[in-house]
């Protein structure tokens, strides 16, 4: 077993020094309002009514006269209630893993500041000369450095550890080891080795399996599929019937958002992952495709981090490695495949952009196999392209033809050549180019930059520097829809 599973099951949304911290001042808290509770229990009279009286619930006291410590009592009570209920509840986030759990840490520690200076005030004579009542025992006032020794002690530490939760709110991949984000717990068991640990362009593709409690009944019979691997949409198909027959998904698309998120309790994949994106940016990959093959200190990586709003960072090799598990589009088709067909899918032929190196192909092998496909053959998306027109069908005889591909990541054009050897058409790719950062997403990222700009010359605020990404995010859906809305509109006449 990996070193990484391991780490994985073993680490925790909160420090070991935070949550022995939270486990501490609930205990004492505890404490507090235990002795706070029984203590009116053995003085004036023993009665349930200086319970009542002490804590102030239902009792007809007048403020207006209540003295400093009544109304100092009063309100710590009240904190120590709130802090117990917090403290609880923090802990109890930070086992499963709750997105919540920072903030609800942060805020019943902030309880634990205020309610140790609400203490100090106590201390303190009243400015009419009135002491407090602890100024009124000598023998409290023998030991009254301890008290201020302690409630220092009790100042600082919840400052130290409110300072770390804020850093932790501001970088939620702060939390994790290596930038990663974490597995959801329902996948610890099922997860292997070979599926984790790898760099992103293994993994990019790639998923978790299901548990054997979800694999679906199927024959033993297989099918190979051809898969589109797109930059922002992916999609299946199957040739039966003497056809190519363009599978659609769970949600009646025949193409499936190359999207991947995690939230606390489950892993969502395409369309899920992407209506969901606007409120989880940090945990939702896409444009998984512009890594794969490539290095993290590649310009064309480093340019488009700038726009993306979960973190990638180098792994082995210079590699880049995208914050969790980031993958699940080739499993996605698979599975939408099987469903599809009712038998199980093991071969795929996939296509690639004709400008791909070995490395980046074989990556793409590489990345089928983990989601358990054998790949048969990477095709040029060109060729496919002219596959899908049937230019092979007709008898025109050997000739070159030019394909233009505008995508969500690239524009490419191949010149093709086809031939007839032996009674076969034969498609050869003669060259290729085009521009990796002209697709659809780089039209999005070009509007993106120009109301960003536009917003911090008129309101002063950098969107880009959002700790939650929310913002861009929105922007990004509101560049995009309005590029599609553009590209549907009639022309306006003359």
């Amino acid at each position: 077993m990996c070193s990484w599973r391991m780490a994985t099951k073993e680490h925790k949304i909160l420090p070991f020094w935070i949550e022995l911290w939270l486990i501490v001042s609930t205990v004492l808290c505890a404490l507090d309002v235990i002795y706070t509770t029984l203590r009116p229990l053995t003085t004036r009279g023993g009665s349930l009514e200086n319970v009542y009286y002490f804590w102030n619930i239902y009792s007809d006291v007048d403020l207006r006269y209540a003295d400093h410590k009544d109304l100092v009592t009063m309100a710590t009570g009240r904190i120590m209630i709130i802090e117990l209920i917090m403290n609880v509840a923090a802990l109890v986030m930070a086992r499963q893993r709750s997105r919540h759990t920072v903030l609800t840490a942060f805020t019943s520690t902030a309880f634990v500041f205020w309610k140790t200076l609400l203490y100090m005030v106590l201390y303190i004579r009243q400015p009419e000369g009135t002491p407090s009542y602890i100024a009124d025992d000598a023998s409290y006032m023998k030991i009254f450095w301890v008290f201020w020794v302690a409630d220092g002690f009790w100042l600082v530490v919840p400052l130290a550890v409110m300072v770390a939760l804020w850093n932790q709110l501001a970088n939620p991949a702060s939390l994790y080891p290596n930038g990663r984000l974490p597995v959801p717990p329902q996948y610890h068991e099922i997860i292997g080795d070979e599926d984790i640990d790898q760099s992103a362009e293994h993994s990019l593709f790639s998923t978790l399996p299901p548990s054997s409690n979800q694999q679906p009944k199927m024959s033993s019979k297989s099918n190979a599929v051809g898969i589109d691997l797109g930059t922002t949409y992916s999609c299946v198909g199957v040739f039966q019937h003497g056809k190519v027959e363009i599978i659609a998904n769970d949600q009646g698309n025949r193409t499936t958002p190359s999207y991947v998120g995690f939230t606390d309790s489950e892993r969502l994949i395409g369309d899920a992952a992407k209506n969901q994106v606007a409120m989880n940016p940090l945990n939702t990959v896409f444009d998984a495709k512009r890594l794969i093959g490539r290095k993290f200190d590649d310009a064309a990586v480093q340019s488009d981090m700038k726009h993306w709003p979960f973190k990638v960072v180098p792994a082995d090799g210079g590699k880049p490695r995208v914050g969790g598990d980031p993958g699940g589009v080739l499993r996605k088709m698979k599975k939408t495949a099987e469903d599809f067909l009712g038998e199980k899918v093991t071969e795929a032929v996939i296509t690639v952009p004709a400008y791909f190196n070995d490395s980046q192909r074989q990556a793409t092998k590489d990345a089928g196999r983990i989601a358990g496909l054998d790949v048969k053959r990477i095709i040029n998306e060109p060729t496919a392209a002219a596959l899908a027109f049937g230019l092979d069908k007709n008898d025109n005889g050997d000739r070159k033809i030019a394909v233009y591909d505008l995508g969500g990541g690239t524009f490419d054009v191949s010149m093709i050549e086809i031939a007839n050897v032996d009674g076969e058409k034969q498609f050869e790719v003669l060259s290729t180019n085009g521009d990796t950062f002209l697709g659809g997403e780089d039209f999005d990222n070009r509007v993106i930059d120009y109301l960003v700009a536009e917003f911090k010359k008129e309101q002063g605020i950098d969107l880009c520097k959002d700790p939650g990404a929310l913002a861009l995010q929105r922007l990004k859906e509101a560049a995009e829809q309005a590029k599609i809305e553009l590209s549907s509109a009639p022309s306006r006449p003359k």
